[in-house]
C-alpha cells in the first residue's frame, strides 16, 4: 500500500472511490482518501475475491476504450444556455445523425464561457462498466444486497491524468499544457490552456502487434502535428510549453527518450506525471494505473467532472425529477407559508393574550409588593410620628423645666442681694415683723406688722437714701387695733395698738438685661436686720408664704436672719 500527501480538494459526506485496471501486470489499484488529508492507493490482483472492502456507493474509474473525444460544440446553443437546453440540443443533434447512435455524450463549460462536447462510444462504456460492477460483486461482501451496488462514474484517461497534474499544485500560469497518455491499446491526447481550461481531447487505437518501437515513434509524429501552430491557430491557442506524459512502465522510458530527441519538440518541456512539488525529480513520477485511478478520485473546478455512463436522454430525466423536486419544495413552501399566514394572527393574539397575562400578572405581583411596602413605611412612618409627638411633648416639658431653671438661676443672685440689702436697713424696733415679701421684676412688696408707726417712716427713709438702690417707695399703714402683749410691751413708747404696713419699692438691680418676666417671691418674715446675715439660700420662683408664728408678744418675733432679738 502507498500513501500520497495530496491536499484535499472537496471533502464530501461519503468518501468516494477511485480505480483503475493494470491490464500489463492484471491488477486493480485502488485510490481512496486517508483520514489525515492524504491519500491511500492499495494494488490487488484483478482475480482475487474479497481482496479488499469497497463500502462506498461512489466509484470512479476511466473508460476502457480508446475512442474519446472532446472538442467545442456545434450546437445551436452556447454556455450561456440552461442545462435543459444544452441536453436537448444534443438529443436532437445526435437523432439527426446515424452515426450518433454507436456514442454517448456529455459536456462541459471552460472558463471562458466556451461550451465543450465529450464523447465516447457505447460499447466501450458498456465493457469498462460491466468489468468494474463484476470486479466490485466479487469485493462485495455476501450479506449485502444487490440494490446495494455502487455507481460507477466513468472520465476519459487523459482528463484523469490532467487533473492529477492541476491538483499537484503546478504553476498554471507557464503556458498551455498539452497531455500524452499511452497504454497498451492506444493513446490519448489533451489540450490545456490558462483561459480555456481543458478544450481538447482526441484518442486512437494502435494497430495490434505493434512493436513498440512503432508504437513510439507513431505516437511521436502525432504529437508532433497535434501541437503544431497550424492546428494550435485552429482552436486560438498560442505554442504549446509543456508536455505531460503518462504511459505504461514498459514503454514509458523509451517513449520519453524519443520524444525529447524530436527536434520538433525541443521548444517544450518533457515531464512526466508526478506528485511532488518538484517537477524536475523523475524518482517521485507516479505509475500508469495509479495516475489513473488517482485522477479518477480528485474533482477539480475547471475541469468539472463528467460522467459518461449517463446518457444525454437520462440527464435530462434526472434535471426534470430535480426541478419536479423543487416545484414540489415550492409548493409546500408555499402552503407552508399560507398555512403560517392562516395561523399567523391566531398565532399572534395568542402571543399577545399570553404576554398580557404575563404582564397584568406581572403588575399585580408588582404593586402587591408595593402595596405590602407602602403598609411596611405606613406603620414605620406612624410609628414614627408617635414618636417624634411624644418626643416633642417631652421635649416641651424639658424646655419649659429649662427655662425656669435658667430664669431661677438667672434671678438668684438679685434676689440674694435684696434681701442682704434690706437686712441691713430693717429697723431697730422689737414689735417690727415681716409677714411677706413679693417680687415682680422690679417692683417689691414689703408686708409686715409693728406697734411703732416711726419705724416704719424711718424704714421707708433708709430706702429712700439707698443712693438709688431702691426707688419710688410707697407706704400704706393700717391699724388693726390688736394688743400686743409680752414682756416687751411696757417697753414700747408708742400706742400698743398693732399696724399692718406695706411697704412697695422698684429695686434697681432688677433691671439687670436678660431678666426673665415678673415672678413672685416671698421670704419668711423677718425682725430687727442687725444681726449678721445668715447663709443665702436659693429661693423657689413661686410665691414663698413664711409661717405666721403667733403674735401674742414680742419674744415670739424671729429676725430675718434667725437672731433672737
Amino acid at each position: 500500500m502507498k500513501r500520497l500527501l495530496f491536499r484535499r480538494e472537496q471533502p464530501t459526506e461519503e468518501s468516494p472511490c477511485g480505480l483503475a485496471f493494470d491490464e500489463e501486470k492484471n491488477d486493480v489499484v485502488i485510490a481512496e482518501y486517508a483520514p489525515d488529508g492524504g491519500f491511500e492507493i492499495h494494488r490487488v490482483p484483478a482475480d482475487e475475491r474479497r481482496a479488499v472492502n469497497i463500502d462506498t456507493s461512489d466509484v470512479r474509474t476511466s473508460v476502457l476504450g480508446w475512442n474519446a473525444h472532446t472538442s467545442l460544440a456545434q450546437l445551436p446553443v452556447t454556455a450561456e444556455s440552461t442545462d435543459e437546453e444544452i441536453l436537448r440540443s444534443i438529443i436532437e443533434a445526435a437523432n439527426t445523425d446515424p452515426n450518433a447512435a454507436a456514442f454517448n455524450f456529455t459536456y462541459s463549460r471552460t472558463p471562458d464561457r466556451l461550451l465543450t462536447l465529450t464523447q465516447a462510444e457505447t460499447a466501450d462504456i458498456a465493457d469498462t462498466l460491466r468489468k468494474a460492477n463484476a470486479w466490485l460483486n466479487a469485493q462485495r461482501a455476501t450479506h449485502v444486497k444487490q440494490e446495494d451496488s455502487a455507481r460507477v462514474r466513468l472520465e476519459t484517461r487523459t482528463r484523469c491524468n490532467m487533473r492529477v497534474w492541476l491538483s499537484n499544485g503546478v504553476d498554471v500560469d507557464t503556458g498551455n499544457t498539452a497531455f500524452l497518455t499511452v497504454g497498451a491499446g492506444g493513446y490519448g491526447m489533451g489540450l490545456w490552456s490558462p483561459q480555456s481550461g481543458y478544450i481538447y481531447e482526441t484518442e486512437e487505437r494502435f494497430e495490434r502487434d505493434a512493436s513498440l518501437e512503432m508504437v513510439a515513434a507513431h505516437t511521436r509524429d502525432l504529437l508532433i502535428k497535434f501541437i503544431a501552430p497550424s492546428s494550435l491557430a485552429q482552436l486560438g491557442l498560442d505554442s504549446v510549453g509543456r508536455v505531460v506524459v503518462s504511459a505504461l512502465p514498459g514503454l514509458e522510458e523509451h517513449l520519453f527518450q524519443v520524444l525529447r530527441e524530436a527536434p520538433e519538440l525541443h521548444h517544450a518541456l518533457i515531464e512526466g506525471l508526478n506528485y511532488s512539488k518538484d517537477r524536475a525529480s523523475e524518482g517521485d513520477q507516479l505509475d500508469y494505473a495509479t495516475a489513473l485511478a488517482l485522477g479518477a478520485l480528485l474533482e477539480t473546478e475547471s475541469p468539472g467532472p463528467t460522467d459518461l455512463s449517463v446518457t444525454p436522454q437520462e440527464q435530462l430525466e434526472q434535471l426534470s425529477q430535480s426541478h419536479k423536486i423543487i416545484e414540489v419544495a415550492e409548493v409546500q413552501k408555499i402552503a407552508r407559508k399560507a398555512r403560517l399566514a392562516m395561523a399567523a394572527p391566531v398565532i399572534v393574539i395568542a402571543a399577545f393574550l399570553a404576554t398580557t397575562w404575563f404582564q397584568t400578572r406581572a403588575e399585580a405581583l408588582r404593586i402587591g409588593r408595593n402595596i405590602e411596602t407602602e403598609k411596611q413605611t405606613a406603620a414605620q412612618l406612624k410609628q414614627a410620628t408617635e414618636d417624634y409627638e411624644s418626643s416633642k411633648k417631652n421635649f416641651g416639658m424639658f424646655r419649659s423645666l429649662l427655662d425656669n431653671l435658667i430664669t431661677l438661676r438667672q434671678r438668684q443672685p438679685a434676689t440674694h442681694q435684696l434681701l442682704r440689702d434690706l437686712d441691713t436697713r430693717w429697723p431697730r424696733d422689737a414689735s417690727w415683723y415681716v409677714a411677706e415679701l413679693n417680687v415682680k421684676g422690679t417692683n417689691v412688696d414689703i408686708k409686715g406688722r409693728t406697734r411703732n408707726e416711726q419705724a416704719i417712716t424711718a424704714f421707708a427713709k433708709t430706702l429712700e437714701f439707698s443712693d438709688g438702690l431702691f426707688t419710688n417707695i410707697l407706704t400704706n399703714n393700717n391699724v388693726a387695733g390688736t394688743s400686743l402683749t409680752g414682756t416687751s410691751a411696757t417697753a414700747m413708747p408708742q400706742s400698743s395698738n398693732v399696724i399692718e404696713f406695706t411697704v412697695r419699692a422698684n429695686y434697681s438691680p432688677m433691671k439687670t438685661p436678660g431678666q426673665v418676666g415678673p415672678t413672685a417671691t416671698q421670704a419668711p418674715a423677718a425682725t430687727m436686720p442687725s444681726a449678721p446675715a445668715p447663709t443665702p439660700t436659693p429661693v423657689a420662683p413661686a410665691q414663698i408664704v413664711a409661717p405666721q408664728p403667733p403674735f401674742a408678744n414680742g419674744a415670739n418675733t424671729r429676725p430675718m436672719n434667725g437672731t433672737q432679738r
